[in-house]
């Protein structure tokens, strides 16, 4: 295929497809060619900067290092879209909480009401920095 020529991005392989070939579905299948050639994922150029991971202290009491994270847009039970997932680092315990939306307000109304309110205010609360937090 002349795709493996030059290995050009999808564009370019349906521009040269175009040159020379007509068939009614060519975008959508130069488009699948080249989501599955391995020569493209292979020589790709990542541009995504990754960074050392950070070192978390090691956790010395149940309920001191909280991880959380919000889960969602899930289908509707009785009006609850979104979930929060609150891990224990300490013991792992991982409990998950629905909730309408994933807006600050909520997350944080749902932490203090289902977390915080039995097992007291961690040291340290550690989220991926999404907007909802």
């Amino acid at each position: 295929m002349l795709h493996g020529l030059s290995d050009p991005d999808i564009k370019a392989t349906t521009n040269l497809i175009k040159q020379r070939f007509v068939w009614k579905s060519v975008n959508k299948d130069v488009q699948e060619w080249c989501k599955f050639c391995i020569a493209c994922k292979e020589s790709k150029i990542h541009r995504h900067t990754k960074s050392p991971l950070g070192l978390f202290k090691l956790p010395n009491a149940l309920f001191n290092d909280v991880h959380i994270d919000v889960a969602g847009r899930l289908p509707s039970t009785t009006g609850y879209t979104f979930v929060l997932i609150c891990i224990d680092r300490f013991s792992r315990w991982t409990e998950a909480f629905p909730m309408s939306n994933q807006l600050t307000e909520t997350v944080s109304q749902t932490l203090y009401a289902v977390w915080i309110s039995r097992f007291g205010v961690p040291e340290t609360i550690t989220s991926d920095r999404g907007s909802n937090f």
